[in-house]
């Protein structure tokens, strides 16, 4: 039986009861639910990506038992689907843009949604064959190599799956009796891409790696030391996680320091600008590990976003404006959001929309399942069966001051109160590892690789929870 238990040092909250042995704890996250058979833990120790953890008590779950014992499975675990809405109407993850864009291959055409899977070049390049079943937990394979355990192992890094007959039996501490899912959620526009091009600065910090994550590196030898030829103090002496913002792009860790002109948190010169930008990654020249380290200005970071907003908004309007009022519900125009009047004006780069300061225009609206898979398929017992999940919903808004779409607000997980038929998703998702061919070109821009511990970076806004009807939890 899952059990919740605090963790004050770190900030957050742990689960008992995943493994076999009740005494290892698991993450779980700063805010958590229980949802039916299902904990939900969000942690938003990092602004982007916010890691989503939820763990399925399966073997006290009653509906699903009642199926195991009627033919039982072979492995459980969780698949998580997704559609993006821009003022309640589905765009596809092409259209949005950013680190979604590359699940458009697994995209209902009429209604957006997709399975949140690697993108089908990388599952040809990991998995021969191909799995017949997008299980989370696979995304794994992009950082780590799976053992003979498979992946009813824990922990891993995108969750564990339950082997209900296993041929390889881990230790009680590491043999999953729940399926667990560490989903990332990154709707930011930003990508490895435009992160490449900032980086290419003249000035840079170069230090020998020891095996640590790089922006912890980074992080003690800039707490110790003035940056290359500067003359000021150490930038980080003097400073706490809890000041600085942080986020995760592709290779990159970003760390955003504090205004000393807003924040009033230190009187002393960071890197000759205040709110500015380190911009950290690990790379291998000569056979050494290096940590490399630039600093991108404020105006540099808010540039990099709001472009990456008026792209986004740009391939909006072109999929959905329609009338000087949006109108992407079958008659009513969307409340909070119009189309600017005289659309030409400012360039085809200016903003085409007009928001409400309330108004979340931008909903992602995921599906977590927990799928029960069987290695025949009978009539009376199928090859997967949907056992049990929830829905839950991320809601951006429209900052007028940077310009820019952030991530503010999450719906509070609920329970699918019916079984969700999600064979057309499995189907697009078949289709499309199929369609890829042999030897194609895979890019990784769009996947995190920068490895995070979870230091609790207080410094960017953390997330409002809401109920169903927008009520602060």
């Amino acid at each position: 039986m899952l059990q919740v238990v605090a963790a004050p040092a770190l900030n957050t909250f742990e689960v008992k009861g995943a493994v076999a042995d009740e005494r290892v704890t698991a993450l779980l996250g700063r805010q958590y639910f229980q949802v039916g058979p299902h904990v939900v833990g969000f942690d938003d120790a990092f602004a982007e990506p916010v890691v989503v953890r939820a763990y399925y008590d399966f073997y006290h779950d009653k509906v699903a038992q009642e199926h195991h014992r009627h033919s039982p499975f072979d492995t459980v675990g969780y698949m998580q689907f997704c559609y993006v809405s821009f003022g309640g109407r589905a765009i596809r993850p092409a259209v949005y843009g950013g680190r979604l864009a590359d699940r458009d291959a697994y995209a209902d055409r009429d209604h957006g949604i997709f399975v949140d899977f690697m993108a089908p070049e990388q599952v040809q390049l990991h998995f021969k064959p191909p799995p017949p079943l997008p299980f989370y937990p696979y995304n794994g394979v992009l950082t780590t190599e799976v053992g003979r355990a498979g992946f009813a192992i824990h922990p891993l890094p995108k969750g564990s799956m339950i082997a209900c007959r296993p041929t390889e039996v881990p230790p009680p501490e590491q043999r999953p009796v729940c399926a667990s899912i560490y989903a990332e959620l990154a709707p930011g526009l930003l990508t490895r891409k435009e992160i490449d091009k900032a980086a290419r600065a003249e000035q840079f910090l170069c230090i020998p790696a020891t095996g640590r994550e790089a922006y912890q590196e980074a992080w003690d030898y800039l707490s110790r030391n003035s940056w290359p030829l500067a003359s000021e103090p150490p930038p980080l002496d003097g400073l706490t996680k809890s000041q600085v913002a942080a986020q995760a792009i592709g290779r990159y860790t970003l760390l955003t320091l504090p205004d000393p002109e807003n924040e009033g948190t230190t009187d002393q010169p960071v890197l000759e600008a205040t709110g500015a930008t380190l911009c950290i990654w690990k790379e291998t020249q000569g056979g050494q590990d290096w940590i490399f380290v630039v600093v991108l200005s404020p105006h540099d970071m808010t540039s990099l976003k709001a472009d990456a907003t008026s792209n986004a908004l740009q391939r909006i309007y072109s999929e959905v404006a329609v009338t000087d009022d949006v109108d992407m519900t079958g008659g009513e125009p969307v409340p909070g959001v119009q189309t600017k009047v005289g659309r030409g004006q400012g360039g085809l780069s200016a903003n085409p929309f007009t928001f409400d300061p309330a108004s979340r225009p931008i909903h992602l609206r995921y599906l977590t399942c927990a799928v029960g898979q069987r290695h025949h398929d009978l009539r009376n017992a199928p090859a997967k069966q949907f056992l049990s999940g929830f829905c839950w919903t991320a809601q951006l808004a429209f900052d007028s001051f940077s310009r820019t779409l952030e991530l503010t607000t999450v719906q509070q997980p609920e329970l699918l109160m019916a079984p969700w038929n999600f064979d057309g998703a499995i189907e697009r998702y078949k289709a499309a590892v199929t369609a890829v061919p042999p030897g194609a070109p895979v890019d990784m821009t769009n996947f995190i690789e920068a490895a995070l511990l979870r230091d609790d970076f207080a410094g960017s806004s953390k997330l409002t929870f809401i109920d169903a009807g927008g009520r602060p939890v």
